[in-house]
């Protein structure tokens, strides 16, 4: 998935370099409209840097900060597009990339500042996690219906000044952006799903809880029996097979280790005649 995310980045860096060709030129159609898509690029680049950090590694304190170092930016772009004339009388391709850009910063405001709140590691449990990418995806859907309508009164500019239609490909690059996050948050969340019962397993195991440490290892077992097979209807994306085989090896691993050594690490646990070398076996684990 991180090659995909390289591939539309270096996409879009040359469709800004395109649109900035013509940035000043407001005396025909489509200098006036690639002026505003430059607008629209170089603050859909920031999204994409945005949303595509870590799965699992969020900073809540420098997300923060270039949370707010985005805001600043849309704030500036729509200082730009409102300064910007009518087009032989028409308002409405400005308009409608004020409005964007205005929603853009409201997400950014509201729902991205709320995903912020929380600091996360590879460590944190699993019900924050999916708190965080449920506010996460929430912004992300929020973000594509500004750019819908955008793309809307594009294609009726279009029409109505005579250009050639063409697909508003920034747009589409940070659709197909949300849509590998989104693919991505899936297979990771039934995978460490399944790990969650593997930490609540070692530690019991500390604590020499032998019920709890049964429990959480037949809970394992089953996780994984649910999350191979959603893995399995979830498929790639694309055609891209990479990450999704990666989660479906390790949670594969994951019950194969529940059935087997966290089994025999239960007896040694039991045991009161364990021997020197099951001690050892033991503190490997």
């Amino acid at each position: 998935m991180e090659k995909i995310q390289i591939k539309l980045a270096l996409t879009l860096a040359l469709l800004i370099s395109a649109f900035g060709l013509k940035a000043q030129n407001f005396d025909n159609a489509k200098a006036y409209q690639d002026y505003i898509l430059a607008e629209q690029a170089l603050v859909v680049n920031e999204n994409i840097a945005y949303i595509s950090k870590s799965l699992h590694d969020h900073k809540a304190r420098q997300n923060e900060a270039e949370r707010k170092q985005i805001v600043q930016h849309l704030e500036a772009a729509i200082a730009k597009v409102e300064a910007m004339p009518s087009f032989s009388g028409d308002n409405t391709l400005k308009e409608a990339a004020i409005e964007v850009f205005g929603l853009y910063k409201e997400t950014y405001q509201v729902a991205l500042k709320a995903a912020e709140a929380t600091e996360l590691s590879k460590q944190s449990p699993i019900a924050e996690m999916e708190a965080y990418f449920s506010l996460l995806a929430k912004a992300e859907s929020q973000l594509i219906e500004a750019g819908k309508k955008f793309v809307k009164v594009q294609k009726t500019f279009d029409r109505t000044h005579k250009l050639a239609r063409e697909e508003n490909k920034v747009f589409c690059l940070f659709s197909e952006v949300a849509a590998v996050n989104a693919h991505c948050r899936k297979v990771f969340q039934a995978y460490a799903r399944v790990s969650e019962h593997g930490k609540v397993f070692f530690e019991a195991m500390k604590k020499k809880q032998i019920e709890s440490m049964e429990k959480s290892r037949s809970a394992l077992i089953a996780e994984a029996e649910t999350a191979l097979a959603e893995l399995q209807k979830v498929g790639g994306h694309n055609g891209n097979l990479e990450y999704l085989e990666k989660a479906k090896a390790l949670t594969h691993f994951l019950r194969a280790t529940a059935q087997g050594d966290f089994v025999e690490i239960i007896k040694i646990n039991q045991s009161t005649q364990a021997t020197f070398d099951d001690s050892n076996r033991f503190n490997k684990w």
